[in-house]
């Protein structure tokens, strides 16, 4: 999959569920380990809802064995939430990314590319959903962050101006909020900028 094989990679990925679950059992980590690359696999199909449907079902394999503050489940709040995101279920992606983000901050640490992935989101998201004093108190970690991590990229240049873009537009500046969106939109497609954090 990550090779841009998907048609290929998702039927192994499809075979190996089948194999992982008769060999360990359907509430197995190896199934669930499957699970979330079906879910994976699926986002970059843009198959938004049998991707909530594997990221589910990894999830409560996960929190079932794992207990609820382990990295695994943190990792798969995560994907879960940016699936919600995808899905226009914007309530419900914040409250899984705030979920992951102090996971991911727990075990991965502040540096890490995951708490990178989960803080730029939740802060786009909030700001989305008018909580800009939350917004705007994560939007500047998130910059910083994906400079670290992206640098001058497209990605990170991308990422940044829609942060920029979404800020500018909810404090009145919209003409500056369409000039960088549109810049954003240009340099790298958002289906695209998912693939490149996970491939």
């Amino acid at each position: 999959v990550s090779l841009g094989q998907v048609d290929k990679g998702g039927a192994l990925l499809e075979q190996a569920l089948v194999l992982r679950r008769a060999e360990h059992g359907d509430t197995s980590l190896e199934a669930a380990e499957t699970w979330q690359h079906l879910g994976l696999h699926h986002m970059t199909q843009k198959s938004v809802e049998s991707a909530e449907e594997c990221y589910l079902n990894a999830l409560k394999i996960r929190e079932a064995r794992l207990g609820p503050d382990d990295p695994l489940v943190a990792i798969t709040l995560m994907h879960l939430g940016i699936a919600k995101s995808f899905a226009a279920d914007l309530p419900e992606a914040a409250k899984l990314l705030r979920r992951a983000r102090t996971r991911i901050h727990k075990h991965r640490g502040p540096d890490s590319r995951e708490y990178c992935v989960v803080v730029t989101l939740l802060g786009g998201l909030l700001m989305n959903e008018g909580e800009v004093e939350e917004a705007t108190a994560l939007l500047p970690e998130a910059m910083l962050l994906i400079q670290k991590h992206e640098g001058a990229s497209g990605l990170g240049k991308a990422v940044g101006l829609f942060l920029q873009g979404r800020l500018a537009s909810k404090i009145g500046f919209h003409a500056q909020a369409t000039k960088q969106y549109v810049e954003a939109i240009e340099t790298i497609g958002i289906m695209a900028a998912y693939q490149h954090f996970w491939s």
